[in-house]
């Protein structure tokens, strides 16, 4: 599961860093064509904030409140198009993006082997002698997850059963279920997209994590 969800950002991350990479000779791009326009308008949601930042009354403040989430959620579907639209026609790759992505996909067919390695002797588990049971639970937790990456705000809500934003539960190890399996919180891919400035943050997310899945390794 956390390798999953690793790989998602990873996914996602390459497909952001090339549709948003600039090209070799982008200073000259840049000069005589001006700026490429942004994968999706955001200009509603910059307004929103924009007009949220000047309300003084509860009202006015109620009000650009519902004026953000509306423009987020516009924000939120343009990206959706922008992306499927991406998916149906890509842009070729190159070389070095190719081997990434058959790296990508090696490794999610590993993860789709352990799951359903991990399911059969559940099954067996289940239906097995009390002679055997100790061998097979002790297979089942070693490929059950030892650390869990809850990425974006509705996946770590639902998880941790909270109503704590992103940036309020990112920085923090949390437990989850009876195991007590640890889990991190960081941003979704589309958020970082829109929101290029806080790349840094998810790649600290990643340390974080990492650091955490090394440490859980060791005992």
């Amino acid at each position: 599961m956390a390798t999953i969800a690793l790989l998602a950002v990873v996914r996602a991350a390459v497909v952001g860093l090339i549709l948003t990479r600039p090209s070799a000779n982008s200073g000259i791009t840049t000069q005589a064509r001006g700026r490429r326009p942004p994968l999706v308008d955001e200009r509603p949601l910059q307004s929103a904030r924009a007009m949220a930042a000047l309300a003084s009354d509860p009202d006015q403040q109620r009000l650009a409140q519902q004026a953000l989430r509306l423009a987020d959620h516009e924000v939120d579907l343009a990206f959706a198009d922008a992306l499927r639209d991406a998916t149906e026609h890509p842009v070729p790759p190159k070389p070095e993006t190719r081997e990434l992505f058959a790296r990508v996909n090696k490794a999610q067919a590993a993860v789709k082997a352990d799951e359903d390695r991990l399911d059969q002797l559940k099954k067996q588990l289940a239906a097995a002698k009390p002679d055997r049971r100790d061998n097979l639970q002790q297979q089942i937790d070693l490929i059950q997850p030892r650390l869990v990456l809850a990425v974006g705000g509705i996946a770590a809500q639902n998880l941790l059963a909270t109503e704590e934003s992103v940036g309020r539960l990112r920085g923090h190890v949390h437990r989850l279920g009876e195991r007590a399996t640890p889990l991190v919180v960081t941003y979704h891919p589309a958020y970082l997209l829109r929101s290029p400035g806080e790349k840094r943050k998810a790649w600290t997310d990643l340390k974080f994590a990492r650091a955490e899945l090394i440490r859980a390794r060791g005992h």
